[in-house]
């Protein structure tokens, strides 16, 4: 098998999301063998073999020919496996990957965690992470990105495969190779550890790895969580007075990385971050302005480019410009859809329809949050599609048009798990407060979503990106009910502020000059 799929992958990658669409074959019943392999050797060779089109079809025939003696059935499976991944069919991958295995020791590498991940097998996925952390050669484990990482860590929390999960953990951060891993990999793996040891209670790590962690958004947990509380100390020196410290950290690193490779994508994406975080909301829109903002030029960003772009967004926000703010979420929406391509498109359109709903432009947002629905059906989490979900039903309810968003609001409630806090601000927009507070003591009560709530439940000055919301707040609407309160007090605190973020900080200071 494995000198079979050499064979086919000759001159094309694993994962190919530029493959040729299905093309039309000939009539293969009237077509001889000679001709039937001769077509099968050019397709097989093609730069970008359609597997869906014409390699499986094409196996398929040569199969059921007891004249033809060259194809095999692992031909067929393998052609099929690569037919499943051009077209997303992620479970059907997952079994045919699962059969090739069985006659290849070699197994998949990254390409086999993908498949893993995205067909929700969490546990098999943390078993091929962990093969490839204990691997001699650490090649695929120091490729692994922390996007791919947090997710598989984030699935098998929500799994509750805490077991599976910690000794994927620790497999990670006791890899040969851990010294050259990325240091985004490195902040995910220390939040797993610190998690772990909250949800167990055994603080072994936790306050020796705190000085490490270099963005404020991890903070905000661990400050608000009683769980925590054996450690706030550490903690709070930690974070720092407003998170100065973390922050700083984040800014020095980050701007360091920029500095050393201006051209690296990442890095300007991650700088403008850095900058934001600080409250740097004009520096923000200078480093940002480095990049072409025109229509043609917004056309052509790659998904860190739009995440600066989204960033930069949210920084004139902050500073009252919100025009300047709206043209860019607009030009980016404006971008041509490709799931194949740029199915990362889906988080800009989402935030463009969330920012107007929460900022009041129901008509503008409902339409944007319709655009958003329909990218998010082909290229959204379920998390993405809570978000859309909420904002149709606030916009909706807020346009008179409450009726048409009924069936969304049983969703929402159906749905909670995907996101408990954008759930019960869904229910809280069309008045159903008794649903949206059944949601959020549900999830207060139960240790794997607590803390995602209870962070959401913070001032709004603890939002790292905020814009000035129009929406009812769990915080506001519900925190004041006996009954949220006790679920609240009992797993929670309000954080103090004196940690109230540099960036949150900042936004009061401009609110002040406002008014």
């Amino acid at each position: 098998m494995k000198s079979l799929r050499l064979a086919f992958l000759t001159a094309c990658t694993l994962l190919n999301p530029n493959a040729l669409l299905a093309q039309a074959l000939p009539d293969m019943k009237s077509m001889s063998d000679e001709k039937i392999i001769a077509l099968f050797n050019t397709v097989r060779t093609a730069e970008e073999p359609d597997f869906c089109g014409q390699l499986s079809p094409l196996l398929t025939e040569m199969l059921r020919r007891p004249t033809i003696t060259g194809p095999t059935q692992e031909q067929k499976t393998y052609s099929d496996f690569r037919c499943a991944l051009d077209e997303q069919r992620w479970t059907t991958a997952y079994r045919l990957m699962s059969e090739i295995e069985k006659e290849d020791e070699g197994g998949f590498g990254t390409l086999g965690l993908y498949v893993a991940i995205n067909s929700n097998h969490p546990v098999n996925a943390a078993q091929r992470m962990t093969a490839l952390a204990s691997a001699k050669d650490g090649e695929q484990y120091l490729s692994l990105e922390d996007s791919t990482v947090f997710r598989l860590l984030r699935d098998l929390w929500t799994g509750g495969h805490f077991s599976e999960r910690e000794k994927l953990v620790l497999a990670m951060m006791n890899s040969r190779h851990i010294k050259k891993i990325s240091t985004n990999v490195r902040m995910v793996l220390i939040g797993a550890v610190i998690d772990e040891e909250g949800r167990s209670g055994r603080f072994k790590r936790s306050a020796n790895l705190l000085d490490e962690i270099d963005s404020p958004g991890y903070f905000i947990g661990y400050l608000a969580m009683k769980q925590f509380a054996p450690i706030w100390t550490q903690v709070e020196k930690a974070a720092g007075v407003n998170m100065a410290a973390v922050t700083e950290r984040q800014l020095k690193n980050d701007m360091a990385k920029y500095n050393s490779n201006p051209e690296d994508r990442k890095a300007f994406n991650e700088a403008a971050h850095a900058l934001h975080f600080a409250g740097k909301f004009e520096d923000v829109i200078t480093h940002v302005g480095t990049f072409d903002h025109s229509a043609a030029g917004i056309a052509k960003a790659t998904e860190d480019d739009a995440w600066a772009l989204n960033v930069e967004a949210y920084a004139l926000d902050s500073l009252g410009r919100h025009e300047e703010a709206e043209t860019i979420f607009d030009r980016i929406a404006a971008i041509p859809y490709d799931p194949d391509t740029n199915g990362w498109l889906v988080n800009f359109t989402i935030n463009r329809g969330s920012r107007l709903v929460e900022l009041g432009q129901w008509e503008k947002g409902l339409e944007a949050a319709t655009l958003a629905e329909q990218i998010t059906e082909k290229s959204g989490s379920p998390f993405a599609k809570m978000l859309v979900r909420r904002d149709k039903i606030c916009a909706l309810n807020n346009l008179s048009k409450g009726a048409d968003a009924q069936a969304l609001v049983e969703e929402a409630f159906e749905t909670r798990k995907d996101s408990y806090s954008h759930a019960a601000a869904a229910l809280l927009c069309a008045g159903d407060n008794e649903r949206a507070a059944q949601v959020t003591i549900e999830a207060l009560s139960d240790p794997v979503y607590a803390e995602a709530i209870a962070s959401d439940m913070q001032k709004s000055e603890f939002e790292l990106f905020y814009t000035q919301s129009k929406l009812p707040t769990v915080r506001g609407v519900l925190l004041p009910r006996p009954d949220v309160r006790a679920a609240y007090d009992k797993v929670a605190r309000d954080i103090p502020d004196a940690f109230i973020p540099l960036a949150g900080k900042r936004r009061q200071e401009l609110d002040m000059v406002g008014k």
